[in-house]
């Protein structure tokens, strides 16, 4: 990063966004040790942090990283939530064997709603608290 310092550093530079981003860390940690998705490619949290250095790499090739400590907040927590969709009892329920192709379209296709969902509070995961009772 040529000494700039990441999106996440510069979020964190706000205590309210460095304690919800460490409850954010905690949470999307916890959710993906489940392997729901055995046989989909990894989604786990490992890949939040891949996607992570990938936005800082983008990142960093501007010239003038104008962005503002709100924006690092939103672009960094994406980066950690944007799958968190894909790890649900409704696909532990749904499919027990292997995937059709037709299986994986759906998966793709339903989990960036379900994540707005569990965002929104409007879908419980049985495997823990409410996203919201998570990070508050």
């Amino acid at each position: 990063m040529n000494g700039r310092i990441t999106i996440e550093q510069k979020a964190a530079t706000d205590s309210v966004y460095e304690k919800s981003l460490k409850a954010i860390i905690v949470y999307v940690e916890g959710l993906t040790q489940t392997d729901i998705l055995r046989w989909f490619t990894k989604h786990g949290f490992n890949h939040s942090l891949r996607v992570l250095k990938f936005a800082n790499e983008i990142i960093g090739t501007w010239d003038n990283q104008d962005l503002n400590v709100d924006e690092c907040y939103v672009l960094t927590a994406a980066c950690y939530l944007h799958d968190i969709g894909m790890f649900t009892d409704r696909y532990t329920n749904k499919y027990s064997g292997a995937l059709t192709n037709d299986d994986y379209d759906t998966i793709r296709e339903e989990h960036p709603d379900i994540t707005a969902k569990i965002l929104g509070n409007e879908y419980e995961i049985t495997s823990g608290n409410s996203f919201r009772e998570s990070v508050n």
